[in-house]
């Protein structure tokens, strides 16, 4: 999960190179990375096997978070999950939380610029963010399996707050340092969001039915990034980022509001 965040930072500063150069632009750079795509998933798929019935997985080790991940209680098929109030709660906790890393992401470079970073540095900035959101995958999962899911994602909702908020504070003050920590937070936040929806599925609605609970679960990026788009529009009609950011702090807030209220099945 790490690298599909990480992968921004190498792909996408070698996209900006390959737009600036007339023979290839943006047509020629997404037929190279299609390209490129498609050999990666071919030899992928060639090294990559099923582990075979003999195969024995080591068994999860008792910790601090172990007891309140546990999943063996209760197995709801797709249809018992979104009948249930905790399944509602949990999509727009984790929409309007990956909503603020997705609307951050959508126009990180030219919210660095309009703060005062060269054009340079505001690419870099992105890639820093996309690392931030690689880096939250890992500490989210890792913070899930010791405090439980709930705290966990607790955690990443304040986080997320704090990302929208010191965005919000950089703007004001045209602040490029204050800028770089609100990016930071905002990948961060962002990287929680696929790990919790994967945490969920399991810890709220069991393993037998996971696949496609997971599935279920995991469209809140379509809503997520119909959040990012308004932030757009917002930026569009008012020229600025004060009330877009504005926004998606009070979008992080209800998310968190929405955690508090939630509880496990």
């Amino acid at each position: 999960m790490m690298a599909f965040g990480a992968s921004t930072l190498v792909l996408g500063n070698l996209a900006d190179v390959l737009f600036k150069i007339p023979s290839v632009g943006w047509r020629g750079t997404f037929t190279i990375y299609g390209i490129a795509l498609g050999v990666v998933l071919l030899v992928a798929g060639l090294i990559i096997k099923r582990p075979g019935a003999g195969i024995v997985l080591p068994e999860k080790k008792a910790g601090a978070g172990s007891s309140k991940n546990s999943f063996a209680a209760l197995e709801c098929t797709t249809l018992e999950m979104i009948k249930r109030p905790s399944f509602w709660l949990i999509i727009f906790c984790i929409t309007f939380l990956a909503a603020v890393g997705n609307s951050t992401i959508s126009f990180a470079r030219d919210f660095s610029i309009s703060v005062g970073a060269a054009a340079s540095v505001a690419t870099a900035l992105v890639g820093v963010l996309s690392v931030c959101n690689g880096l939250g995958r890992i500490f989210f999962g890792f913070m899930f399996d010791l405090v439980g899911c709930k705290k966990g994602l607790l955690i990443a909702n304040i986080v997320g707050v704090a990302a929208a908020c010191i965005s919000l504070v950089a703007v004001v003050t045209g602040s490029v340092a204050v800028c770089v920590i609100g990016l930071c937070f905002a990948g961060l936040s962002y990287g929680a969001c696929p790990t919790a929806a994967a945490t969920v599925s399991t810890v709220f609605y069991g393993q037998k039915h996971f696949p496609l609970n997971y599935s279920i679960v995991n469209l809140n990026l379509i809503g997520a990034s119909f959040l990012a788009t308004v932030s757009s529009l917002l930026l569009t009609r008012c020229g600025g980022y004060v009330l877009p950011f504005a926004v998606l702090a009070a979008v992080a807030v209800v998310s968190l509001i929405l955690n508090i209220c939630n509880r496990k099945p």
